[in-house]
């Protein structure tokens, strides 16, 4: 049983079945919030450069008493949960750049800024700061006063060279470089610059949740869906044994069921949206590694859904960044040999 206390430890045993925050004041001190916080900047920091690919969601919390949102960021070796009070993009790219709290605007953050369409003006009087170097600000505050000294007024404005300055960060830091991002097409979760790709399974709903008016409609309906699931059987195969000759195939049957038309113009709609998706949902094409649905970070926040329903959220700062109860479900671990920890702000790793 640990021993709480530093040094050689005091004879005081920790129960096991105290919170993660009651192990957390027994073991560490009054300071062990600061100490948990470096234990989770390392943990999260080593969960991103192992894994190959990332998926994310997010759901509804309460926070003393205010609408907030959960967001999980996971992958097979870790999953960190953050509750913040908002899940724009802006939010999505801070969360993916913790623990470092910086902004930076270098060429990676104007070519961010020139693909989500800021005005020519603010380009090339932010591409002189690039070319003098580049600059790094400190934190919240400061940004908003370089945002001012820059003279970036309007809130799109602001929003685009936020979000671009964030994604210089996650440059500087060498962070989800190659690593695709899975979600299911929330959008927050798609990064200009990222690899993105999307959960098969919420593409195929669009069509599912459709309310056919006609028996010749339902079977139009009928028809596709099962087009598509014979796809996703052939993604699958593709999966465990990619080839080019499979690759070509998959790339021309898309074509084909997505661009159909039926005699359902709700359904038609609904393909010609999938259709304009197609580089996330075939980057499995590309990458055979990367599942085609986001299961896992569903399944990851499921349980965070449940504990948010019996305590109606939390009230204090830790009870916002810290899980409630160590727990270690064995329905959540890969595979034999890996163990599942709570860990500070919101998280928990799997480590082997």
């Amino acid at each position: 049983m640990p021993q709480a206390g530093s040094g050689g430890g005091l004879p005081v045993p920790v129960p096991p079945d105290l919170s993660l925050v009651e192990v957390a004041q027994n073991v560490l001190g009054p300071e062990a919030d600061v100490a948990f916080e470096l234990v989770v900047a390392d943990l999260v920091l080593d969960g991103v450069d192992l894994a190959s690919r990332h998926s994310q969601h997010a759901t509804g919390a309460r926070h003393l008493g205010k609408n907030a949102y959960t967001t999980v960021i996971a992958n097979p070796l870790f999953a960190s949960f953050t509750t913040t009070a908002s899940k724009s993009r802006v939010n999505f790219l801070k969360l993916l750049a913790a623990p470092h709290e910086e902004y930076v605007w270098n060429e990676d953050a104007l070519n961010y800024a020139a693909s989500q369409g800021l005005s020519l003006e603010l380009r090339a009087r932010l591409a002189g700061v690039v070319r003098q170097g580049g600059r790094i600000v400190s934190d919240d505050q400061a940004w908003q006063r370089q945002l001012a000294a820059w003279k970036v007024r309007s809130d799109e404005a602001r929003r685009i060279v936020t979000e671009a300055a964030l994604y210089g960060t996650l440059m500087q830091h060498e962070m989800y470089v190659g690593q695709p991002l899975i979600s299911d097409n929330a959008g927050q979760f798609k990064i200009s610059g990222l690899l993105h790709a999307l959960c098969w399974l919420h593409a195929e709903r669009s069509i599912r949740k459709l309310v056919p008016l006609s028996p010749r409609e339902q079977e139009a309906v009928d028809g596709v869906r099962d087009a598509v699931w014979k796809y996703y059987q052939r993604l699958r195969a593709y999966r465990e044994s990619p080839s080019p000759r499979r690759k070509a195939a998959l790339e021309r049957d898309f074509e084909q069921m997505f661009r159909r038309r039926t005699g359902f113009a709700d359904l038609n709609e609904a393909l010609r949206r999938i259709h304009e998706k197609r580089a996330d949902l075939l980057l499995v094409l590309e990458r055979p590694e990367i599942p085609l649905h986001n299961n896992l970070s569903e399944g990851d926040i499921r349980e965070w859904a449940k504990r948010r329903k019996i305590n109606a959220g939390t009230r204090s700062e830790w009870g916002r960044t810290l899980p409630r109860h160590v727990c270690q479900p064995e329905e959540d671990l890969p595979e034999a040999g890996r163990v599942l920890l709570a860990v500070p702000s919101g998280s928990h790793a799997r480590s082997a």
